[in-house]
């Protein structure tokens, strides 16, 4: 058996298919999805158990599912699933919800406007279609999600669901290229980039870190990033770009896992960064800057902000600037490898490498494959491994 996943996450769980549901995915596993349906989401409630039904029996039973094909989207609250009299005044209840309606409708305007693509060679295209609505209605509803924004386009929902290759999101998602450069010019719509659920909790065995670098195209206006979760993240991360400043993402495997901050606290003092120039402020003092002569891809202060740590393009660590500096042990064990971030909680730095280590000025403070230090799993400074 296939290991079933959507949103780049693998689904092990109910909370994982409601999180990470994406309908390209789920219709191109249609049979993973019911089988982990009936197993792991028709035990919570009615509701969950019908459209479990629904979506076995649409996959598994072919036209046997239907006396005939449906003719409106309201026939999929009125199917005989084997329910008890309590259960089916449950599901029938859902008539009268408003989110539930327009999750159906939505459905149904996708399979009319994919029509005869959604049948293989020799089926019948309203049998075909009957299905397919009965799936991806069962695998929203089960998520207790709408199709999204933007809506999956027809060419690519009949693809999936016929599991026939077909680039997907043409143009909607930045495509990041590994280790490289790309500089983007502004325009009207925010360039979208989609991070890698999966790869922002672990490192794959066997993959490592790198590092892309985005700049904005200078002599013009800002551009607009917005970074997704997921393919149908409602509230993406907004981040702007000044003309001729950058950014870092890490990336891991090659997909975008953690975009680096341009303002960072430690205890009282705070750091941002705006082009190859630092500044940092304590409390109601004056702010202090320095710039560098390059790069500056991640940086962390100290908490009293007498100086400060930064991770320079090519996995370099600077610790010219921080107190750290002057402890060869302390030293000789942050800049043991190729950094990708750095991170100051208290008088504790914390460098992340390009294989997803983690070393610290302190011994017993590290971990192993991460991909970046905001992670939950190392968010406290209890992540001693």
């Amino acid at each position: 058996m296939g290991i079933f996943s959507m949103g780049g996450a693998q689904i092990t769980g109910p909370l994982a298919f409601r999180e990470h549901f994406d309908a390209l995915d789920f219709l191109s596993q249609l049979e993973l999805a019911a089988g982990f349906a009936v197993l792991q989401l028709g035990c919570l409630s009615a509701w969950d158990k019908y459209n479990s039904e629904v979506l076995y029996q649409s996959v598994f039973l072919g036209r046997e599912c239907l006396d005939s094909p449906l003719s409106r989207p309201q026939d999929y609250l009125e199917l005989d699933m084997f329910l008890d009299a309590r259960e089916e005044r449950a599901v029938r209840s859902m008539l009268g919800d408003a989110r539930v309606l327009g999750t159906l409708r939505a459905v149904w305007d996708l399979a009319e406007s994919a029509g005869d693509a959604l049948a293989a060679p020799g089926a019948d295209p309203q049998w075909a279609r009957s299905r397919f609505f009965l799936a991806l209605s069962a695998g929203c509803l089960l998520a207790r999600r709408s199709l999204g924004e933007p809506v999956p386009e027809p060419a690519c929902a009949a693809a999936a669901y016929l599991k026939r290759p077909l680039a997907r999101d043409a143009g909607r998602w930045l495509q990041l290229p590994d280790g490289g450069r790309l500089t983007l010019e502004p325009r009207a719509e925010p360039y979208r980039v989609l991070l890698d659920a999966r790869g922002i909790q672990r490192l794959p065995r066997g993959e490592r870190l790198s590092l892309c670098r985005l700049a904005a195209a200078p002599g013009g206006g800002a551009v607009e990033l917005e970074l997704y979760r997921g393919a149908y993240d409602e509230h993406p991360h907004r981040e702007a770009v000044a003309p001729g400043d950058y950014l870092y993402i890490t990336l891991a495997g090659g997909r975008p896992v953690f975009l680096h901050p341009l303002e960072v606290q430690n205890g009282y003092c705070r750091m941002s960064r705006r082009g190859n120039r630092l500044f940092w402020r304590m409390h109601s003092l004056p702010e202090q800057s320095a710039e560098l002569p390059g790069d500056v891809v991640s940086f962390a202060p100290e908490p009293d902000g007498s100086g400060w740590a930064a991770v320079l393009p090519g996995g370099k660590l600077d610790l010219s600037h921080c107190s750290l500096g002057a402890l060869p042990y302390a030293a000789r064990r942050l800049r043991s490898a190729g950094a990708v971030q750095v991170s100051m909680r208290g008088a504790v730095c914390l460098v992340l490498q390009s294989s997803g280590a983690v070393v610290s000025n302190l011994a017993d403070i590290h971990a192993e494959g991460l991909t970046n230090l905001d992670s939950a799993e190392f968010r406290e400074l209890g992540g001693r491994r």
